[in-house]
């Protein structure tokens, strides 16, 4: 998928995200360098610390080096196939 501005609708009918998106779960999709938001619903977008998904797109992810790194390990990544849990530490609001 190529970095830009993409509204629900072009996310939401993607076989791979409609379920997840129906069920509410919080969905963020990022640029294969992880350093831009594509895409994200409204938890995604409070979890990155936006008000709302139209302040979150083409955001700069604020992704902290640990973060990435975690992402940019997972298998296959950035061309991931299939389900994969991963655990992702993202810090905010700590000092």
């Amino acid at each position: 998928m190529a970095s830009g501005r993409y509204s629900f609708i072009d996310i939401a009918v993607l076989e791979k995200i409609r379920g997840r998106f129906a069920a509410g779960e919080t969905l963020i999709l990022l640029s294969a360098d992880l350093e831009r938001v594509i895409w994200a619903n409204g938890a995604g977008a409070r979890l990155l610390g936006h008000p709302d998904v139209e302040s979150v797109m083409d955001a700069a992810a604020d992704l902290g080096f640990v973060a990435r790194r975690q992402i940019a390990a997972a298998p296959g990544f950035p061309r991931m196939e299939g389900d994969h849990a991963m655990l992702v530490r993202l810090a905010r609001g700590a000092t």
